[in-house]
């Protein structure tokens, strides 16, 4: 499956509406949910290495009894500085299977992202670009073969 920059129609998920929205939740816990092997990784984190890609990271920032939220992010080097991109914050509702972006950074190495405008029109538009851009990118890692189920845990803070 080839990965383009084409941008997600939201009317496939009934419309810029919240009944939109909420369907896109639900696609973006089911793309997460395969992404890290069909568990959910409690207090560790894990980076994905599949050959010829940049590593992908998954640390847990925030658990409790019914969410989790993850960073979830690539590394590149900027003037020997580590920058993340995309910088995602991502809390998976664990009750309503359910995962919305709450954070997403502005760096765009990834020519993928880069239609996305986080910043621009109302509260629920910029919601439905968060959480479009995460859909995007949870499809282009599951295409390149990225999945946590397999990947080497390490120990991260949890605040």
């Amino acid at each position: 499956m080839q990965i383009t920059s084409a941008r997600i129609d939201p009317d496939i998920f009934g419309g810029r509406t919240l009944a939109g929205l909420m369907a896109l939740y639900e696609s973006n816990h089911a793309r997460l949910f395969r992404l890290l092997g069909g568990s959910v990784p409690m207090l560790y984190g894990a980076v994905s290495k599949v050959p010829g890609e940049p590593d992908l990271h998954l640390s847990v920032l925030e658990r409790s009894r019914y969410t989790t939220t993850y960073h979830l992010t690539c590394y590149f080097e900027d003037n020997g500085v580590q920058v993340p991109d995309p910088d995602l914050h991502v809390r998976i509702y664990h009750d309503a299977r359910v995962a919305e972006t709450m954070y997403c950074g502005r760096n765009r190495h990834w020519q993928l992202l880069r239609p996305y405008r986080i910043d621009a029109g109302t509260e629920i538009q910029r919601r439905w670009e968060m959480n479009l851009l995460l859909n995007k990118w949870l499809e282009f890692c599951l295409a390149r073969g990225h999945c946590f189920a397999s990947q080497p845990r390490h120990q991260t803070a949890v605040s």
